[in-house]
């Protein structure tokens, strides 16, 4: 959506990807919280609702405003409100990105994780056919079953 943006009339093309860039950085680390048991969280200035808002407003002017109005001259610097939003957009994502990492790193880590290893198994006498697949796995059943009880 993005990058769609930046080629719309007054955006810029490198703003149009670095938001897209910045926007799948920011779904990433929010990911790569909860995989490492942090429940979702979509806080900070700039989570996709807010992103989405910032866009729909920019196209939303776009469209009822007259062109000549859609860019701004500051000092000899002609800005468009497509980029002007897609600016906010990642200055807002570089902000968001900061609370989510520091989230990431306060996570509980797991406790340690004991390993039980049973004597090891020898299935060479084992006949390689269909009788002996099932013997090899009622005994890998009842071996697993006891390391289970330990």
């Amino acid at each position: 959506m993005f990058i769609g943006a930046g080629y719309a009339w007054g955006g810029d093309v490198a703003l149009g990807y670095i938001a897209t860039i910045l926007a799948i950085f920011t779904v990433y680390v929010r990911a790569a919280a909860k995989i490492a048991g942090s429940p979702d969280e979509f806080c900070g200035p700039m989570a996709k609702q807010h992103r989405m808002l910032v866009i729909t407003i920019a196209c939303l002017y776009s469209v009822i405003v007259p062109r000549s109005w859609q860019i701004f001259h500051l000092d000899g610097l002609d800005v468009g409100i497509i980029s002007l939003a897609l600016t906010l957009i990642i200055a807002g994502c570089v902000i968001t990105v900061v609370p989510r990492y520091k989230r990431i790193r306060i996570i509980p880590r797991p406790l340690r994780i004991k390993l039980i290893v049973g004597e090891p198994l020898n299935f060479a006498a084992t006949p390689n056919n269909r009788e002996g697949w099932s013997q090899t796995a009622r005994n890998l059943g009842s071996r697993v079953g006891e390391l289970a009880a330990r």
